[in-house]
């Protein structure tokens, strides 16, 4: 029996989990079920997109649902049906060189990922006579209904490659599209740039007029999809697929952050799949739950026309954000859990760290306030601590303040990583503030916004959109711009990346995107803003002076 008065020693087998929700080995003991995850997994909320920094938890969110409902959760992965394969089509590739619009086929695609997974997952579909069972069964089902089955039609048109893995259906679609508009358009004239192959040959010159002509003559066939029959397809599953809510099936896409086509396309193929969720939301034993990143999200382009969509879509988000209590409730669980795995004696984190004091303060807001509020952060200050005071019985100050070095460190990096895809050398912006005083005026800041914008002139980064978007103003020259107009560019993206914070009086308290959202993000909220902080995390890394002026 353990002995509740015997404190254990920490070390290599005092284990709070990890990092990442796919190596975290506590997370189907440790979860800290917050009301993001109650509402992810609600089957009357509509809310289905998951949104949230790198390392706020969105994928432990998913994974939890996932192991709790074995039998009612489908998973697609992004990298299983081959988005590679289709951003290297040369077709494709043209047609949006041309500008015309891709999203009705794109939409099409994701509708026909997730009905097919969801009817093979509610039917076992293996095989060429499970595929044939389940047809016969669907067609005796809807027999009165000639449209639905008009809609069954689409279903028998795989073949044998129903039950295949989804990125050899995928192809099949995208091949068959490829080879229509090439077939429909060989010889004609208007296109002399395809080989007998389909594959687009070398550009040819085209006036202005002839490039209209070919937008519109594809955009006509882009336009024929198989729309019509998927959402027919889509009522079908609703009336007679998933008819009980004991056919209640979630499907889960994450990892959709991961580089696996190219930036354009990749854009489109999110707001796409974004529009084909809504429309699976007339299911009433559905639920379809995409987690995104929060600076993937925000980028994705509407456009004009897709700005209702764009209403809706924002309607349904689940925005995952922690606080301070519920960051030191998951410590608790997770140091509990450890502790008893360790000697079977239960612990909290606040009995593993030293006392208060008048010089440090209280240790749990020293490590919270050195987070940006999210688990990643959390588990992985404390762990380091953990490591430090190996042997030890507790964690001291020093274990606290040398751990403090390696987490920023890697904390430092890690900021890099998550941004450096949407803005390209934006590393070499972050390290301008290398050295740099805790506290920081106007003048400070632009210094170091100077700096950055000569390094960055002279690096691959030059002809990024965002880095013109902050350099300009300052390379102007402008005069009549002011300090605020000059900046705020700048500013705004380090603030709204987490990098700095800023405050409406330099020694005032510094306050954090995730507080105010708008505080820098335009010219006249800028105005207010007198006093600068590189945040927390990163000041150990950029050796940031603290206590300087």
């Amino acid at each position: 029996m353990a002995n509740p008065n015997r404190r254990q020693r920490l070390n290599s087998s005092f284990n709070i989990g990890g990092e990442s929700a796919e190596s975290d080995p506590l997370l189907d003991r440790a979860f800290f079920r917050t009301n993001q995850f109650e509402v992810a997994r609600s089957r009357e909320s509509f809310d289905c997109f998951v949104i949230g920094r790198t390392g706020s938890g969105k994928s432990a969110i998913l994974r939890t649902l996932e192991e709790e409902h074995p039998k009612h959760v489908v998973r697609i992965d992004p990298e299983a049906i081959s988005l590679p394969y289709i951003a290297a089509i040369d077709i494709f590739r043209y047609l949006d060189s041309l500008d015309v619009n891709l999203d009705l086929l794109w939409i099409a695609l994701w509708k026909h990922v997730i009905l097919i997974e969801v009817i093979k997952h509610r039917y076992n579909v293996d095989s060429p006579d499970a595929r044939k069972n389940f047809v016969e069964t669907l067609r005796s089902a809807v027999s009165r209904d000639s449209a639905k089955k008009l809609a069954l039609d689409y279903l028998e048109e795989f073949d044998g490659k129903f039950w295949a893995e989804s990125d050899e259906r995928v192809r099949q679609i995208t091949d068959a599209m490829e080879k229509k508009i090439a077939g429909e358009l060989k010889g004609t004239g208007v296109f002399p740039g395809f080989t007998t192959s389909g594959s687009v040959a070398r550009e040819t010159k085209l006036t202005h007029e002839e490039k209209q002509d070919l937008a519109a003559r594809y955009q006509s066939i882009v336009n024929d999809t198989q729309l019509a029959r998927l959402n027919k397809l889509i009522e079908i599953l609703n009336d007679n697929i998933l008819d009980s809510d004991q056919n209640f099936v979630y499907v889960i896409i994450d990892d959709l952050d991961r580089d696996w086509v190219d930036d354009r396309l990749s854009n489109a193929l999110m707001r796409c799949l974004l529009r084909a969720v809504m429309d699976f939301q007339r299911v009433r034993n559905l639920k379809v739950l995409v987690a995104l990143r929060t600076n993937i999200y925000e980028n994705i382009d509407f456009g004009r026309k897709g700005a209702g969509q764009e209403e809706k879509i924002r309607a349904l988000e689940i925005r995952v954000t922690w606080d301070r209590k519920g960051l030191a409730s998951l410590l608790d669980e997770r140091v509990r859990v450890a502790s008893a795995a360790n000697d079977g004696n239960t612990q909290k984190a606040l009995e593993l760290l030293p006392h208060p004091n008048a010089t440090r303060g209280n240790p749990m807001e020293y490590i919270l306030d050195r987070t940006l509020l999210r688990p990643r952060d959390a588990i992985s200050f404390f762990k380091e601590c953990i490591r430090q005071a190996d042997g030890k019985a507790q964690i001291s100050w020093e274990n606290i303040l040398q751990a403090e070095k390696v987490y920023s460190f890697n904390r430092f990096l890690a900021l890099r990583d998550e941004w450096k895809g949407t803005y390209p050398g934006v590393g070499l912006l972050f390290e301008a503030f290398r050295g740099s005083a805790a506290r920081m005026s106007r003048e400070n800041v632009a210094e170091c916004i100077d700096n950055a914008i000569l390094t960055l002139s002279d690096s691959d980064a030059a002809g990024a959109d965002w880095f013109r978007a902050i350099s300009e103003p300052v390379l102007s020259g402008r005069a009549d711009l002011g300090w605020e107009g000059t900046y705020q560019p700048a500013v705004a993206l380090l603030y709204r990346l987490g990098f700095l914070a800023a405050s409406l009086q330099p020694s005032d308290k510094p306050i954090f995107f995730l507080e105010d959202p708008h505080l820098v993000s335009s010219v006249e909220h800028i105005m207010r803003v007198r006093g600068f902080v590189v945040t927390r995390p990163y000041q150990s890394a950029l050796a940031v002076r603290i206590g300087a002026n």
